[in-house]
């Protein structure tokens, strides 16, 4: 028998009574040490577990491995709190208060942090698989390494995040704010990045492959080296985008606006550029078997051969 098979007695409590909830998981907790139960939880301060369950706060405490998988703590202030290598799989923290805490490779699996503050805090090599962080306060925060599949995070404001490593396959980030992050060989394949802000972010060596970003704002990017091998690109702003020796086979950059992008040693096999705007772009040494440049605009842009664009 597990702890946390103990804690879901705290299921058929009345949810009226939070008091007598968090009173009856304190007595599961002391029953399961008294039986010899062990798990990552002894290695918290038991007085501070208590603080939390009865007050819904405990800032600044000492939760290091503690089990709190499927808890209520909507609402808690868990501020400056360190909670590494933390259960908190399925937990309920909406709008929590995680200021400034230390979350570093926890498990927040399918957990909600809807509207929580995570301000400052450090997620590195957490697991957020499947994990809701829609309005979440995210500034500042490390999720190096993090585990992200499926999560959703759409409309959140990741300015200048750093994410380098991080894992957010079939991650939906519609319309989220990257300007500047750092995602250096960050895994989005198929992801959901349409009409995300990705203005001067770093993407080296990122896996994109399959990835929707139709309408995305990517001025200025650096993708060299990365994977964009069939994602469709439709309408995105990749004005001067650094993209020499990407992936783009398969792709799709209809309508894209490519304007002073570079492009040397690109792939673009079969890459659907129709109708796309390549005016300054550099595509020198690209490799441009069946691409369909069908009404795009090569005025003056660098082509493989060596030869300039004509104008209109």
């Amino acid at each position: 028998m597990q702890i946390q098979d103990l804690l879901s007695v705290k299921t058929f409590i009345p949810s009226s009574s939070r008091v007598l909830r968090r009173r009856t998981a304190i007595a599961v907790w002391t029953l399961a040490a008294s039986l010899g139960l062990r798990s990552v939880a002894d290695a918290q301060n038991p007085a501070d577990l208590q603080r939390l369950l009865d007050l819904n706060q405990c800032q600044a405490c000492d939760l290091i491995g503690v089990n709190l998988s499927r808890a209520n703590l909507i609402g808690a202030d868990i501020s400056s709190t360190n909670l590494s290598a933390a259960n908190l799989r399925e937990t309920d923290l909406r709008a929590a208060d995680l200021t400034g805490s230390n979350l570093s490779d926890a498990n927040l699996e399918r957990s909600d942090l809807t509207g929580a503050n995570l301000t400052g805090t450090n997620l590195s090599g957490a697991s957020l698989i499947g994990a809701q962080l829609l309005g979440a306060n995210l500034f500042l925060i490390d999720l190096g390494n993090a585990n992200l599949e499926e999560a959703n995070l759409s409309g959140t404001d990741l300015a200048r995040i750093y994410m380098e490593g991080a894992n957010l396959t079939k991650a939906q980030l519609v319309g989220t704010n990257l300007t500047g992050a750092e995602l250096v060989g960050v895994n989005f394949t198929k992801a959901n990045l349409n009409g995300t802000n990705l203005n001067s972010a770093s993407l080296r060596q990122a896996n994109l492959r399959g990835a929707m970003l139709r309408g995305a704002l990517m001025q200025g990017v650096s993708l060299r080296d990365a994977n964009l091998s069939n994602t469709s690109l439709q309408g995105a702003f990749l004005e001067k985008a650094d993209l020499e020796r990407a992936d783009l086979s398969d792709a799709d950059l209809s309508g894209a606006n490519l304007n002073g992008a570079n492009l040397k040693e690109a792939n673009l096999t079969r890459t659907n550029l129709t109708g796309a705007s390549l005016t300054n772009a550099i595509l020198t040494d690209a490799i441009v078997e069946d691409i369909n440049l069908t009404g795009a605009n090569l005025c003056d842009a660098l082509l493989p051969d060596g030869k300039k664009g004509k104008c209109p």
